[in-house]
């Protein structure tokens, strides 16, 4: 829980975002770009990749590039390119993660509290599926929460609803980046996993580590 002032505008977007049952983000990565997130947070891909280090990526580049490509509006209204925010997911779930299904004890999830959308220095916009989809809607005022395609997010299948896999992927985008001080926790599948976490990670890293086979396949 992250203790600052909160302006009448943070309070009204917490207001929406418990309307609307969102509590958590879910970000997903390889287990070695862990100690650059936990010093620098979570950076938009544009960002990320100018580092000495560029973290490891699970990228599809054809869906990369369209993410390139693509043009948001924000909730300060500033247009932007997806590869500018940071994505994140409003399940553990995704299609995203099935497609690496079969390296589950190389990920590491951060969890990020969503209440970093009240303070005033964030902007973001949110769609009903994955950004690189043309079909994709793109909505910036936190009013429009129920455009969220929550039946297909909390179904326990995507692929027998139509257009499923693309808004099982809505997401939201968030600029400038995503301090560590909003991380909630970081969850990995099993002991095993966490044990080579906490053996890579400064001692003093104040994150707590959990162990959740159900945020994976």
């Amino acid at each position: 829980m992250i203790s600052e002032t909160v302006s009448n505008l943070g309070k009204w977007r917490i207001e929406r975002l418990e309307e609307a049952g969102i509590n958590e983000f879910y970000f997903f990565t390889y287990l070695d770009n862990l100690p650059q997130i936990l010093h620098f947070g979570l950076l938009p891909k544009n960002e990320a990749i100018k580092m000495e280090n560029a973290p490891r990526s699970f990228a599809n580049e054809e869906v990369q590039k369209l993410r390139h490509d693509r043009i948001v509006e924000l909730s300060n209204y500033q247009k932007i390119s997806v590869h500018n925010l940071v994505p994140v997911y409003l399940t553990p779930l995704t299609p995203t993660l099935y497609a690496v299904r079969d390296i589950s004890m190389e990920i590491v999830f951060v969890v990020v509290d969503a209440k970093i959308l009240g303070n005033d220095s964030i902007q973001f916009c949110f769609t009903d599926g994955n950004a690189g989809a043309s079909e994709t809607k793109i909505y910036r005022n936190l009013r429009h929460h129920k455009h969220i395609p929550w039946e297909v997010i909390r179904a326990k299948y995507w692929n027998d609803i139509p257009d499923g896999k693309r808004q099982r992927n809505a997401e939201f985008l968030i600029h400038p980046k995503i301090d560590p001080k909003w991380f909630l926790s970081l969850v990995v599948k099993n002991e095993q996993v966490k044990i080579k976490v906490e053996s890579t990670l400064p001692v003093q890293t104040m994150v707590p580590i959990c162990i959740e086979p159900s945020f994976f396949f």
